[in-house]
């Protein structure tokens, strides 16, 4: 009967390694789809304001989460790297490059928008 007893638990033992490995990996695999999903929808919105010519805020992060950039103006798609946008600053009209993965938030205003502002 000892002998039994140790076989069952060695097999719950596995069984319990087995599953905790597999939700670990599933896990793994549901945070790079999360990562593609974000990045996908970041990609919308860029295309979406690269048509609208729309006028769009952008928060940049930094070396640390604690510390991010906030610009504004026009993007323009770059075609020869797909992971980088231009923006063109509002207020100093310059031109500045930025990589994809260096965006943390984006907001866009509709020339609409932006016109109904400026008219009040």
């Amino acid at each position: 009967m000892p002998e039994y007893k140790k076989k069952r638990n060695v097999k719950k033992f596995t069984e319990l390694v087995s599953i905790s490995s597999q939700k670990l990996f599933a896990s793994f695999i549901d945070d790079s789809i999360n990562e593609r999903k974000k990045a996908n929808d970041l990609q919308r919105q860029i295309n979406l304001a690269v048509s609208q010519k729309a006028l769009v805020v952008i928060q940049l992060e930094k070396e640390s989460p604690q510390h991010f950039e906030t610009i504004s103006g026009r993007i323009f798609q770059n075609n020869k790297n797909k992971k980088t946008i231009v923006v063109r600053l509002q207020k100093t009209n310059e031109l500045r490059l930025i990589q994809l993965n260096d965006i943390k938030k984006l907001s866009m205003l509709h020339s609409s928008t932006i016109k109904k502002i400026a008219m009040d």
